[in-house]
C-alpha cells in the first residue's frame, strides 16, 4: 500500500466515519509525482473535483470517503502495483488483493486467514526463494501472535526499500483482518528491519505502541486469542466493503 507519511490531524469521531483529512489525499498525488504519473490525469479519471496540491486547496479541509478511496485506486491502477510500490517482489497486479479477499471468506478462522495470506504471498507475487522469513507464530508464552516478514529481494537487486513502510503495510492488512472477524485486533508490539525514521508520524498513526527499530525482521504482535476468531464476513459484505476499502485500511 501506500508509504503514508504525513501530519494527520485529529477529527471528531463523526468526521471520522465520513471524512478524510486532505493531508492523506495529498500523499496519494505526492506518491504519483514520485512514479512520474501524470496527477491531472490521475484527477480526472476519479472525477475528482480539483487539484489537492494546488495552494487553492488549502481551504478545503476534508474530502468525502468515496472520493479518497476512488483516487487511491486509480493511483494503484496507474502504477500498476497495488502495493504502492512499498513491497519488494514483483509488483502486485490491480485486483489481485481483491481475489485474495475472496479466497479468504472460505477460511474458518484468523489464523487460516493468514495462513493463506503468507501463501499466497509466496505464490503470486513474491518469489518464496527471496522470502527471508514470512510466517505467523506465538510468543509470550503463547499469550500473543507474531506476524513477521522480511525479503531478501531489496538487498539482492539493491532496490530502495522503506522497512519502515513494509511494517505499515503489515498494519494495513491486520486492519482488512479486523473487518473479516468483526472485531479491532490491537497491535500491542511491533519491531522494524530498518532505523527509526526522521518523521515517524505515518508509523504513530499505526502503531499507538512501542516499535522497536533495527530487528532481524519486520514483525507485529496482538493478542493470540484472535486467532481462533471466526471469519463472520460474505461475499456481498466484501463487495461493499471493497469499494471503500482504501479508507477502512487507513484510516
Amino acid at each position: 500500500m501506500i508509504n503514508w507519511k504525513m501530519e494527520t490531524g485529529l477529527l471528531s469521531p463523526l468526521a471520522q466515519e465520513k471524512l478524510v483529512p486532505l493531508a492523506f489525499v495529498r500523499a496519494l498525488m505526492v506518491q504519483a509525482r514520485a512514479f512520474g504519473k501524470d496527477v491531472s490525469a490521475i484527477l480526472e479519471q476519479a472525477n475528482f473535483p480539483f487539484n489537492p496540491l494546488d495552494e487553492s486547496a488549502a481551504r478545503q479541509r476534508y474530502v468525502g470517503v468515496e472520493q479518497y478511496s476512488r483516487l487511491c485506486m486509480m493511483l494503484l491502477r496507474a502504477i500498476g502495483d497495488e502495493s504502492g510500490g512499498i513491497m519488494p517482489g514483483t509488483p502486485t497486479p490491480p485486483g489481485s488483493t481483491r481475489m485474495l479477499a475472496y479466497s479468504l471468506l472460505g477460511c474458518s478462522d484468523l489464523k487460516a486467514a493468514l495462513e493463506r495470506s503468507i501463501e499466497f504471498n509466496a505464490i503470486c507475487r513474491e518469489p518464496e526463494s527471496q522470502i527471508i522469513e514470512h510466517k505467523l507464530s506465538l510468543s509470550d508464552g503463547g499469550r500473543l501472535a507474531r506476524l513477521s516478514y522480511r525479503s531478501q529481494v531489496a538487498t539482492d537487486s539493491g532496490q530502495s526499500l522503506s522497512e519502515d513502510g513494509v511494517l505499515c503495510s503489515m498494519a494495513l492488512w491486520l486492519r482488512f483482518c479486523s473487518w473479516l472477524i468483526g472485531a479491532s485486533i490491537d497491535i500491542v508490539a511491533a519491531g522494524c528491519v530498518g532505523p527509526e525514521p526522521r518523521k515517524i508520524s505515518g508509523l504513530q498513526h499505526f502503531f499507538p505502541c512501542p516499535v522497536r527499530f533495527e530487528e532481524d525482521v519486520n514483525w507485529i504482535e496482538f493478542p493470540a486469542s484472535f486467532l481462533s476468531a471466526r471469519i463472520t464476513r460474505q461475499e456481498k459484505e466484501l463487495e461493499g466493503y471493497l469499494k471503500v476499502a482504501p479508507y477502512h485500511v487507513v484510516l
